[in-house]
C-alpha cells in the first residue's frame, strides 16, 4: 500500500472524475458540490455527505490518500472518485435498510466493491 499526499491537481482530477461518474451512472436528479479544499479526513480517501430528501451531495477528498503499489495515481484516483459515487447511487436504499450502522456499511461496501470491479473492468482499467 501505497500512502501520499494530494496536490490541487488531484482535487481537479478527483472532480473530474466525480462528474464523470454522476453522468455514468444516472445521478443527474442530484445536485453535486465538491469541496475546493483538500479536508483531513480520518482513515479514508475520501468522503461524501448527502440529503436524500434534498437531492444534494458534497464530495471531499482527503489529504492523503492510500493506494496499491501496482496502480498508478490517477486510477486511484478515479477509482476513489467511483467509490463515493456508488455511495450516492447507494444512498436512498442506505437510508431506508432497517439494519444496525454496522451491518449497513458492510452490506453497502460489499455492493460498491463488486461494483467497482465490475465497472472498472468494463472501463479498461
Amino acid at each position: 500500500m501505497k500512502t501520499v499526499t494530494t496536490s490541487k491537481s488531484d482535487l481537479k482530477l478527483f472532480s473530474s472524475y466525480i462528474y464523470y461518474f454522476i453522468k455514468r451512472l444516472g445521478l443527474l436528479s442530484w445536485r453535486i458540490y465538491i469541496s475546493p479544499t483538500i479536508k483531513d479526513i480520518y482513515n479514508a480517501n475520501a468522503e461524501i455527505e448527502y440529503n436524500v430528501i434534498a437531492r444534494c451531495a458534497d464530495f471531499s477528498l482527503s489529504k492523503t490518500i492510500a493506494y496499491n503499489n501496482g496502480e498508478s495515481r490517477k486510477i486511484a484516483l478515479k477509482r476513489i472518485a467511483l467509490h463515493e459515487c456508488l455511495h450516492l447511487l447507494l444512498a436512498e436504499s442506505y437510508v431506508n435498510m432497517d439494519r444496525d450502522k454496522d451491518e449497513k456499511e458492510k452490506i453497502e461496501h460489499t455492493i460498491i466493491r463488486t461494483l467497482e470491479n465490475i465497472i472498472l473492468s468494463t472501463n479498461g482499467t
